[in-house]
């Protein structure tokens, strides 16, 4: 388990933020568009919808699948290319904030990092996507993620992006 204190920093400027017109099927589809005014910014994130975020999911994760509930969807896109999606959402319990005396509209978890091959580290693509969730949601205190053990994970990315680790926590993934 790994937790991050969202402190106040300056914002991205206005011209380095995509916003795309995205479908909501599959890369081809997205490829289809053409060239965006990412291709001027080697990386650059933007607010994607569900069908978008769950085609990345399936795609490039492991689990295969989107968290439930209300979720904080970010698309990644390196040179005009979409390569994948950051999800946030409220966690898996409502007390997530509790051991923290934070309540549950103050902190929320990282849920998902779904990307394909991709050129900028990982660490940066996490930066960017917790500044646009902290302008989106500045009561927002915390954010907690977990790394998966039983999938060979140790939290490298969040160890590189200076997280604070707390231990291991027993799992709750239900295998076949």
């Amino acid at each position: 388990k790994f937790r991050n204190w969202i402190t106040s920093r300056h914002n991205p400027p206005e011209e380095a933020r995509l916003v795309l017109p995205l479908t909501a099927a599959s890369q081809p589809q997205l490829d289809q568009l053409g060239k965006s005014n990412a291709s001027k910014h080697p990386l650059a994130l933007a607010w994607i919808g569900y069908h978008d975020a769950l085609w990345a999911c399936k795609t490039w994760h492991y689990t295969k699948t989107m968290p439930t509930g209300k979720t904080v969807k970010i698309g990644v896109f390196e040179a005009g290319r979409f390569i994948g999606v950051v999800v946030f959402s409220r966690g898996a319990t409502p007390r997530i904030g509790s051991p923290y005396e934070l309540e549950q509209v103050e902190v929320c978890e990282l849920t998902r990092v779904a990307l394909d091959e991709h050129k900028a580290p990982v660490t940066q693509i996490i930066s960017e996507a917790l500044a646009m969730l902290k302008t989106l949601n500045p009561g927002l205190r915390l954010v907690i993620s977990y790394a998966a053990l039983e999938e060979g994970h140790h939290g490298g990315i969040y160890q590189a992006g200076n997280w604070i680790y707390e231990g291991c926590v027993a799992s709750h993934a239900f295998k076949d």
